[in-house]
């Protein structure tokens, strides 16, 4: 049977591990803050040298090849300091880990659940949630609908024996994979500012739905369309072969017609941004269950098949809402807003594109968020069971079986390792009332 205690010592030591690395880390980064300091110092002497040398041509060329350095070396720096918040997260990650196993709750985040239902049968009895509870202990998620799935397994009055027999094939495959659990909530909190803070998904959900694609969209595109090809034609040959100015026709109706249908487009670039910007927040955790592997995981292989089909990859939608943002980035300058509208319906077109998108997304993102929900409640459980190697999953049979249940060497899992009694424990028929006292779960 594996030792109850040596998940917490191997733990202590990757977080000793991992307190060298940031060390080693802040010296480097400390190094490279003098080395821009004094690169910035050293160019600008040098320049001022070339200039009070009447070389000017050599002095723009010290400060631009300078300019171009020290974007370099801040680069490099840059890397060293995400370096630097990655390690930090990790370590919080692993103490946090440490806490779990031994039960030390003010090293662990209480998650926000709603208060206890008072009709429920047991949720008020058996400390299922709430601070230091089951849910408290379990609870490793980054999302609040992760959070929300947990709570409701450990809360489900009658469980399906299929649906739970399909968690712990889930479970088993995801106990040993530490470093797949733990990096998806890496890279969950790598975009927040307060690694405790729990993300809801559901909100872009909400705005999606808010924002329905007008029906007249693409009509108006078509004939925009049209009309602007007939000014380039007609202005074309107006310039060349002397032609009446039927332009002016054609250009008044297209400036009409445009103005008409400002409301569709004129919160393009903010509603592109908005979209770019948030789809940014799930990019790393999406990219992960897009890029792994999964060799001999066939359960999370079936789960996670979402993310790996073709062009519904989620990195395929961002990439297409970055494009459409950046397109749509010329709202910003009156010039140029001007120039590419009077050639064509420039904000028309990209907004049809960005309505298409957002229609597919409105689809395909609540599937992305079941499944990333799903995964982050089976990797509570799992993580829980990798700390506690010396815990085992029941073992279900069919209905009618009997003893109906039996346990041996049943523990509390709230009470520590020290403190806890074992019991064997058995059921023998259904309506059996069996009374089970503090003093039988914990040493006095």
């Amino acid at each position: 049977m594996p030792n109850a205690s040596s998940q917490p010592v191997h733990l202590q030591r990757l977080i000793e591990r991992l307190k060298q690395r940031i060390a080693v880390r802040q010296q480097i980064s400390r190094r490279y803050s003098w080395v821009r300091l004094s690169w910035v110092i050293g160019v600008a002497v040098a320049a001022f040298m070339a200039f009070q040398a009447d070389a000017e041509t050599l002095a723009w060329s010290v400060i631009g090849g300078g300019i171009l350095v020290f974007i370099g070396i801040a680069t490099l720096h840059r890397r060293v300091i995400n370096s630097i918040k990655r390690h930090r997260i990790w370590m919080q990650i692993k103490q946090t880990h440490v806490a779990r196993a031994t039960l030390e709750w003010d090293g662990i985040p209480v998650p926000a659940s709603p208060l206890p239902d008072a009709q429920h049968p047991f949720e008020n009895d058996l400390n299922l949630t709430g601070p230091r509870s089951v849910q408290h202990l379990l609870d490793t998620t980054i999302s609040q609908g992760g959070s929300e799935r947990l709570r409701s397994w450990l809360l489900e009055p009658i469980p399906d024996p299929e649906t739970t027999l399909q968690r712990q094939h889930l479970v088993r495959e995801l106990v040993p994979r530490t470093l797949f659990r733990d990096r998806l909530r890496l890279n969950g909190v790598l975009v927040s500012t307060n690694p405790d803070t729990r993300w809801d998904g559901e909100q872009l959900q909400r705005w999606l739905d808010a924002r329905q694609q007008p029906t007249s969209l693409r009509t108006m595109l078509l004939v925009l369309s049209v009309l602007a090809i007939s000014n380039i034609v007609l202005i074309t040959l107006y310039v060349t072969a002397n032609i009446p100015a039927f332009w002016m026709i054609t250009v008044t109706l297209y400036i009409l017609l445009y103005g008409s249908r400002f409301q569709l487009f004129k919160g393009l670039f903010d509603e592109a941004t908005y979209l770019s910007d948030t789809l940014r927040l799930f990019r790393k955790v999406f990219e992960q269950l897009e890029q792994h592997r999964y060799h001999q995981t066939p359960h999370l292989e079936r789960l996670c098949r979402s993310f790996r089909e073709g062009s519904t990859k989620p990195s395929q939608y961002l990439r297409r809402v970055i494009w459409i943002a950046a397109a749509a980035s010329s709202q910003k300058s009156e010039l140029l807003w001007l120039l590419l509208n009077s050639l064509g319906p420039w904000d028309l077109f990209f907004a049809n594109l960005l309505h298409r998108e957002k229609a597919a997304l409105q689809e395909r993102l609540p599937v992305w968020l079941d499944v990333w929900y799903e995964l982050e409640a089976l990797s509570a459980l799992a993580t829980f069971g990798n700390l506690h190697p010396h815990y085992t999953f029941p073992i279900l049979h069919e209905t009618g079986a009997v003893p109906l249940m039996r346990a041996k060497r049943l523990g509390h899992p709230l009470i520590p390792q020290s403190d806890k009694v074992h019991n064997d424990f058995t059921v023998d028929q259904a309506g059996a009332l069996a009374l089970v006292t503090g003093s039988n779960m914990r040493s006095m």
